[in-house]
């Protein structure tokens, strides 16, 4: 069947119709609130600011000030930042740098800003240098369990690592251990007659809780003989499980 010529009439009627077919489609628009597949990307200088209803920013991620990218993520309660990337002066390298409470305060934990692969803070201290010589180091003649030496910390890890050493004169046995808190950690060292005993020991300290402070015990007893029986700790740190 041949095609009909369309009056005008015709002709603006189909337009009329196409136009509110798109105006419909352009007021169609997809949920703002979920992103259900794909991504979502932020450039050329874009940030993606989170706050709480109080107005404090509690997460930050795009370019900082001093032409860095980076993250911060605050807290609700006003009490200022708690990590940051790159948010440091433009001459520094980017660090990782985490806040203590309140506001104010300087990271408590970063990585080194000029040297790659190294913390930066906290300052952890090395065992200070003991003796070589076993008679110089803490000793007792006595029979029965007894403290050589004694120290004090707060508690950080669930799991500790120590080293230490004993040593009995020429005719003389002994034993050494561990004491922490009372409770005794690794195993009883056997010092032999002129000779030496190692403790080498990791595992965890037990129920407690992060602070609680640590009274820690090098014991020594005389099992044998008339000369005294020595002993000292070269390593002790916590670690994790």
């Amino acid at each position: 069947m041949p095609a009909l010529p369309q009056n005008t009439e015709d002709r603006l009627r189909r337009i009329e119709e196409g136009l509110r077919l798109l105006a419909g489609r352009a007021n169609i628009r997809p949920a703002l609130d979920e992103i259900l597949a794909g991504r979502v990307r932020i450039g050329e200088g874009g940030t993606l600011w989170v706050e709480a209803p109080s107005g404090e920013p509690v997460l930050a991620t795009g370019l900082y000030a001093a032409g860095k990218y980076g993250v911060y993520a605050g807290r609700s309660d006003g009490s200022g930042a708690a990590l940051v990337i790159g948010g440091e002066d433009a001459e520094v390298r980017q660090m990782i740098r985490i806040f203590p409470r309140p506001a104010g305060h300087e990271a408590i934990v970063m990585d080194d800003a000029f040297d790659d692969g190294w913390l930066g803070r906290p300052w952890i201290p090395y065992p200070l240098p003991t003796s070589v010589f076993a008679t110089d180091w803490p000793s007792t003649t006595g029979g029965s369990w007894g403290a050589v030496s004694r120290s004090y910390a707060p508690r950080q890890h669930s799991h500790i690592v120590v080293f230490g050493s004993a040593y009995a004169d020429a005719g003389t046995t002994g034993q050494m251990r561990l004491v922490i808190n009372g409770s005794q950690y690794g195993p009883t060292v056997a010092v032999p007659s002129g000779g030496f005993g190692s403790l080498d020991w990791r595992g965890p300290l037990g129920a407690g809780a992060w602070g609680d402070l640590l009274t820690i015990e090098v014991q020594c007893q005389r099992t044998g003989g008339g000369g005294s029986v020595y002993a000292h700790l070269s390593e002790l740190y916590g670690v994790n499980s």
